[in-house]
């Protein structure tokens, strides 16, 4: 069985009121249940010194950096999981990709494909997705990462069977380490010359497989 863990940064406002990156990553692993545990035990040991998680559970953007240090290194020294990214410059995406369903349809069709090729023997494929904030998002996103399933799986996993789990953050470790994941590639990034951040980007370089620019040969334009 093959457990898949999806989060996002950025937003979908074309403009330089807007982010100035999308940012999207997997988090994949055959065995989550070490980096449940250490996430856990971690969040205990912080409610033992008095350490309120302002979200209710691991949020990167949230969360003071002696928090971020602490996640960080979880997921540094955890073994058994993959990271796989891909990253948009919001200026040079054609108006055809920017309909929400079009771009999660693009960027999933090369992130998960990428992915999936790795784990050519799985038969079940378990999909963890963060709760969207509103019911036109939630459709796309469903929507998008479905039909890109369905047809990845009927070429290269005509066995393979999966299942998309739509639940809130606070509810899956998992999640919350994917957050931490997209977070540390958006600050690499940067947004409109903020600083540069590649510490923690560093700091889980020995589980990245793939950091995919989706549009590094497109023309940019200036935003008016």
């Amino acid at each position: 069985m093959l457990f898949l863990y999806l989060d996002e940064s950025g937003n979908y406002t074309y403009s330089k009121s807007g982010s100035e990156y999308l940012v999207y990553t997997s988090l994949v692993t055959t065995n989550p249940y070490s980096l449940y545990d250490k996430l856990c035990n971690l969040e205990k040991d912080l409610k033992s010194r008095g350490i309120t998680l302002v979200d209710g559970c691991f949020h990167a953007s949230e969360d003071l950096q002696p928090v971020r240090d602490e996640v960080y290194k979880v997921l540094r020294e955890t073994d058994g999981y993959e990271i796989d990214a891909v990253y948009v410059e919001k200026c040079k995406a054609n108006p055809a990709v920017r309909d929400l369903t079009a771009i999660y349809k693009k960027v999933y069709g090369i992130l998960l494909r990428y992915v999936l090729n790795r784990y050519k023997g799985v038969t079940k494929i378990i999909v963890f997705i963060d709760q969207a904030p509103n019911q036109k998002k939630k459709d796309a996103l469903l929507k998008g990462i479905k039909e890109t399933l369905s047809d990845i799986l009927k070429t290269t996993h005509p066995n393979s069977k999966y299942h998309v789990i739509h639940i809130p953050r606070v509810f899956s470790y998992g999640l919350q380490a994917a957050d931490y994941t997209c977070w540390a590639l958006y600050k690499v990034l940067g947004d409109w010359g903020q600083y540069k951040d590649k510490r923690h980007w560093v700091e889980i370089s020995s589980h990245i497989r793939s950091n995919f620019d989706l549009f590094e040969r497109g023309d940019g334009h200036k935003y008016y």
